[in-house]
């Protein structure tokens, strides 16, 4: 008889309606020489007991029976089956066996209220879990617990039938488990998000959660090879869904949250689980935003950190830090780093094992990664850094969310960065990615897009993109390199960039705070408001860095970029010019970040990876003289920076507790480079001003850890006579075509005291006036506005004067530090005159009567230290005092000199407590130069009237020795020329382009000078 089953919902568990009526006709014939009289109930022959042990299997697996009269060797409990029971009646047949599965879980699964039909099967009580899983409603749970216990039945039967029965009620909890997830609304209680997480998350399912997980792999294989209905994805969708919404709920530190994750790492069993979670978090719109990608699986994984949210309206961590202890702080940092370094090594060893799958799981990670990056490429930009945090958060994923993938990108590019920056080979990178990212040549192999960043060196003109210099195909190690590196500028140096802003801010607050406090004691509205602030900024302080400074995530970013640098070093050594200007510069720019970062928080590290040491000093060496490797200034100039936190012994106040420098020490020196030190870090000084790129300021912010540098350098007797030799060569070569190096060096160093010492007593000099102003009341009589304006301006003047005497200090110290051995070179023709008036233009300031003018309050504030100036002046004067030439300079500087200075000078040194023997030198020069200065005035009033041809144009001064400039044919003295060219290498008068091999004597008119001279002395004689 022909029965119509295209209406009958289990037909899904077939390939065809076919298929099905033919499975229901072949299995309708009952064996009627096995019936329940003469079978079960009397004979004993093998085949009836294996009757009675299959139908015994069935109830234990399933919880289903045909049978109310309780036995032995059965469940306690089961569902009553009353159609499964009326169907087998008319066969004679009350016991379940292989053929009855299917119609019996059909039934067990579509049952509305099981409870009702729960009956007694055993005289004995089972374990409460069993009692409990009888009346199960939810499909899901139902089946998988049915799964478990066929695992578990499985093991303790032996009979012929076993694998065949097995097979089936394996074959129909997974088709049935497969209709449920893909018709969930065929069944009354089929929640598959809500199911899956629950029994997933249960600790006391029969069997173990890895049965659990086998039996729904088996559930989406069986999907993937029936794809029919719906995709692995859209059968998966609302399991994937709760777990995104309950991840997105979870905030760092949370129990829940590791175990969330691990459900995801579910979908890494197999491939189709694999593509199905990658095509979940796929952002399909090519437009988004950066943000789009933090709203995806990945993405609320991603983001659990332990920094508050942008209104800071909650600190889940650091809440009161001004009632902390140090130990407290500790305490909370260290749970944050252990939580931090859990959720990371959860979220690397998922992608890891999607990687390892290779194929299409591995392509399709790589793109989500590569087209992340790519929507967030905005972060690091300077408007990026200046929006508003409710717009950044709408456009860019967050800080969160890039240090936690930086982390997870450190993890995977380990296992080759970990060796390559300890080994003898360096990394194996192919140089060209980035020209093969711009060529979007995505059939190599390449992941990511729109990388188009600026390059260590300049386009060679060699078409990169047009493929000539791509390789076939790029590794995995490559891809892994760049990503890191692009993640790594996108995530950590942004996060560092605003914890070095949340420093400042602190710092600035905690100014006000005290300018408050020493008005009305704190107790006003606005001191209390001013300290609220304080605190809230604190604490986000506090997880910034707690957040950057996890130990492993510090170790692992070492050995990163160790092995970058010994990467770009091989690269520089064998003089491959055209590897380089393939290579972004954030390769370096990230390393130089890094660096100066642990620093300034964990100088520690240097010494515990003090193996890696030699190849930062080796990079250091390498790239920061030689544009020829590393064009831009600013990236040659932050090198300087980096090698002043590499400096051993840097502060004479250094604590206990600080990092010990021996490993540092040794390395500068032993290292095989070190000889080129010296060098290097003058060539670099000269550098930032001959490039014409720096910004004016800039080249005085690059300079500052230089002065650092040569400070040690000459502390060691091998570097000090380097530079002297360099000094001696200098002095031999003073007229080369391009000037030495030692004397650009000594041009640029006076240049920059002068200017820096002058700003610096400018702004001292405004700070008193508007000091003076504000404690006579003057301010308090302005408006509101005007008065916080004029707060403002004070506070941007207190910063310059202390940018600007720290600067100044410092130069005036390193001439001191020079002057001591090298002497010559400052007393020639050619600088005598600029050194002798710069001494005598700040000395007058800093003794004489206008030193009333820099009387502020609280010099230390403005780092301001005139005795410390006046004392290295005076040491200047004393380490050149022998030499006539500087006498006779100083002398005759008619701008500052006069025969009280040094008398002035020597007053301040007593009431400072200088030396005596000091004050005694000084005074000797002091004689030496009245007198003179004396001659010198005798001479002037001489030679006062001097002939218009005899008066270099420039000066206006009698020329001794002049030369006639070439392009714009000018005669000039030598001496003259010879100052300005050392700066600027044109003719003073057209702009040409000129050199001193260019300038031509007029030996005529130097004999008609001399001459003349002559002729007036004889005369005066008579």
């Amino acid at each position: 008889m022909s029965e119509d089953l295209s209406n009958n919902p289990f037909v899904g568990l077939f390939g065809s309606e076919t298929e099905a009526k033919q499975y229901r006709s072949t299995h309708s014939a009952i064996k009627h020489d096995l019936s329940p009289s003469s079978g079960l109930k009397t004979n004993a022959n093998d085949s009836v007991k294996s009757l009675i042990e299959v139908n015994h299997f069935i109830e234990k697996v399933f919880l289903i029976t045909i049978d109310k009269e309780p036995r032995h060797g059965r469940p306690p409990r089961c569902v009553f089956l009353t159609d499964l029971k009326d169907s087998l009646v008319a066969s004679h047949q009350d016991w379940l066996d292989e053929d009855s599965i299917e119609q019996s879980v059909m039934e067990r699964i579509m049952m509305g209220e099981p409870s009702d039909h729960v009956v007694n099967t055993s005289p004995s009580q089972k374990s409460r879990l069993q009692n409990e899983e009888v009346d199960q409603k939810d499909v899901i749970r139902y089946l998988a617990l049915s799964f478990c216990r066929l695992k578990i039945a499985k093991k303790s039967e032996t009979g012929s039938w076993l694998t065949s029965v097995h097979n089936t009620c394996q074959r129909v909890i997974i088709q049935c488990g497969r209709l449920a997830l893909q018709n969930p609304s065929l069944f009354d209680r089929c929640d598959p998000g809500e199911q899956f997480v629950e029994l997933l998350l249960s600790s006391d399912v029969i069997g173990g959660s890895e049965v659990l997980v086998e039996f729904f792999e088996l559930v989406a294989s069986e999907i993937s090879s029936n794809p029919v209905d719906s995709s692995v994805l859209d059968a998966f969708r609302p399991i994937l869904d709760r777990i995104f919404k309950k991840l997105a709920e979870c905030v760092l530190g949370d129990a829940s949250l590791m175990a969330y994750i691990e459900l995801v790492s579910f979908f890494t069993r197999n491939s189709c689980l694999a593509l199905a979670l990658l095509e979940y978090n796929n952002v399909s719109d090519p437009n988004a935003a950066g943000s789009a990608y933090q709203n995806t699986l990945f993405g609320a994984a991603l983001s659990c950190c332990c920094l508050p949210k942008e209104d800071r309206s909650h600190f889940p961590y650091f809440g009161q830090p001004s009632q902390m202890t140090m130990v407290q702080v500790e305490s909370e940092e260290n749970i944050i780093f252990s939580n931090l370094e859990i959720l990371n090594e959860k979220v690397y060893n998922l992608m890891l094992a999607m990687l390892k799958m290779g194929g299409p799981v591995r392509d399709n990670l790589l793109t989500w990664l590569g087209k992340c990056l790519h929507a967030n490429r905005g972060r690091a930009k300077l408007s990026a850094r200046q929006m508003i945090p409710l717009m950044f958060k709408s456009l860019y994923a967050s800080d969160g969310f890039f240090l936690n993938l930086c982390s997870v990108f450190l993890r995977l590019s380990s296992p080759f960065t970990d060796a390559a920056s300890s080994s003898a080979k360096p990394l194996k990178i192919q140089s060209s990615y980035c020209s093969a990212v711009k060529a979007n040549v995505s059939d190599r192999k390449v992941h990511m897009t729109g990388l188009d960043e600026a390059t260590l060196v300049p386009d060679l003109g060699l078409e990169s993109g047009s493929g000539r210099l791509l390789d076939n195909t790029y590794s995995f190690t490559t891809e892994c390199f760049f990503m890191t590196h692009y993640c790594f500028k996108l995530g950590f140096c942004v996060l560092q960039e605003r914890l070095m802003n949340l420093n400042q801010d602190l710092t600035h607050m905690q100014r006000l705070y005290q300018d408050v406090v020493g008005q009305d004691g704190g107790s006003s509205e606005t001191g209390q408001q001013i300290k609220q602030e304080m605190e809230k900024v604190t604490s986000v302080f506090l997880c910034h860095k707690a957040a950057l400074t996890q130990p492993l995530l510090l170790r692992l970013a070492m050995n990163f970029h160790a092995a970058t640098v010994r990467f770009l070093n091989q690269l520089a050594v064998e003089r491959d010019v055209l590897s380089l200007s393939l290579l972004p510069e954030f390769l370096a720019e990230n390393v130089q970040e890094f660096f100066l970062f642990v620093h300034r928080f964990k100088d520690a590290l240097f010494e515990e990876k003090s193996d890696l040491l030699g190849h930062f000093l080796d990079f250091i060496l390498l790239f920061m003289a030689s544009p020829e490797f590393m064009n831009n200034p600013h990236l040659r100039a932050g090198l300087a920076e980096s090698l002043g936190a590499l400096l051993p012994n840097q502060s004479s106040q250094q604590s206990a507790f600080q990092a010990s420098h021996f490993y540092r020490d040794q390395l500068f020196r032993t290292h095989p480079r070190i000889n080129q030190l010296s060098e290097v870090v003058i060539s670099a000084f000269v550098g930032i001003e001959v490039t014409g790129q720096a910004h004016f300021e800039d080249k005085f912010k690059y300079r500052q850890p230089m002065y650092q540098a040569l400070e040690f350098l000459w502390s060691m007797e091998t570097h000090r006579q380097e530079i002297m030799k360099k000094a001696a060569f200098a002095e031999e070569h003073l007229e080369d075509t391009e000037a030495p190096l030692f004397l650009r060096f000594v041009n640029l160093l006076i240049n920059d005291a002068i200017y820096l010492l002058d700003e610096a007593l400018s702004y001292m000099s405004q700070i008193k006036e508007k000091q003076q102003a504000r404690d006579d009341g003057a301010w308090n009589q302005l408006p509101p506005p005007q008065r916080q304006e004029m707060e403002n301006g004070y506070r941007h003047l207190s910063m310059l004067a202390r940018f600007h005497n720290i600067m100044g200090r410092r130069t005036i110290e390193s001439l001191e530090m020079i002057t001591q051995h090298v002497k010559t070179i400052f007393v020639n023709g050619v600088m005598v005159d600029r050194v002798a008036a710069m001494l005598n233009y700040f000395l007058l300031h800093l003794v004489g009567p206008k030193k009333k003018n820099l009387k502020v309050k609280n010099f230390e504030e403005f780092q301001f230290v005139p005795k410390i100036l006046v004392s290295n002046i005076s040491k200047i004067y004393i380490n050149l005092g022998d030499y006539d030439r500087f006498c006779a300079a100083v002398s005759r500087d008619g701008r500052s000199y006069s025969p009280e200075l040094f008398e002035q000078a020597e007053k301040v040194l007593c009431v400072i407590h200088d030396p005596p023997e000091r004050i005694s030198c000084l005074n000797a020069i002091g004689v030496k130069i009245k007198a003179m200065a004396s001659r010198q005035a005798a001479d002037e009033e001489l030679f006062s009237d001097i002939p218009e041809e005899y008066v270099d144009p420039i000066m206006g001064t009698l020329m001794t020795d002049p030369v006639l400039l070439p392009t714009s044919g000018k005669i000039v003295d030598r001496q003259t020329i010879a100052r300005h060219v050392l700066s600027d290498q044109t003719d003073p008068f057209n702009r040409m382009p000129m050199t001193m091999n260019m300038v031509k004597p007029v030996d005529e008119l130097k004999q008609e000078i001399e001459s003349w001279m002559s002729e007036i002395r004889r005369q005066h004689s008579k």
